[in-house]
């Protein structure tokens, strides 16, 4: 993805926002269940899937990260993970240092709004870290 085709992110780990990377290694070891007939549904932030049987709707801010991984790389596969609530992409395409390149997305059964006002002690600055930084590996 280019810059410019990147959807915005915020800096919040709650339920609904980003995976910080102790959620991660949670979600490693613990149970996951496959899910198939994913939809996003972009405006709302919701996402759709059918796991163990049964229907599921929660809600990401990261709806659209999703669909930029889905028409980017395509996905091979989609797992849930119930505790913590997170669903798991496993791209088709490009493969990452360790295996393939997946996606990790914490949902919410509701919408959670993320707003500085929202955050005690003030604004948090967004950091974008770019494939050209020094510290990553290539």
């Amino acid at each position: 993805m280019t810059e410019s085709t990147e959807p915005e992110t915020c800096q919040f780990y709650w339920p609904g926002h980003n995976v910080h990377w102790i959620h991660a290694r949670k979600v490693s070891g613990f149970l996951r269940y496959r899910a198939t007939e994913l939809v996003v549904h972009e405006k709302s932030g919701q996402v759709t899937f059918v796991a163990r049987g049964e229907s599921h709707t929660f809600w990401t801010h990261n709806n659209l990260w999703i669909t930029a991984l889905q028409k980017h790389y395509g996905v091979r596969s989609v797992y849930w993970c119930p505790s913590p609530n997170t669903l798991c992409l496993e791209t088709a395409g490009a493969t990452a240092e360790h295996g393939r390149t997946s996606g990790l997305f914490y949902l919410a059964t509701e919408p959670s709004p993320c707003s500085e006002d929202s955050i005690p002690g003030g604004p948090i600055t967004e950091i974008r870290v770019r494939d050209k930084d020094k510290h990553l590996r290539d």
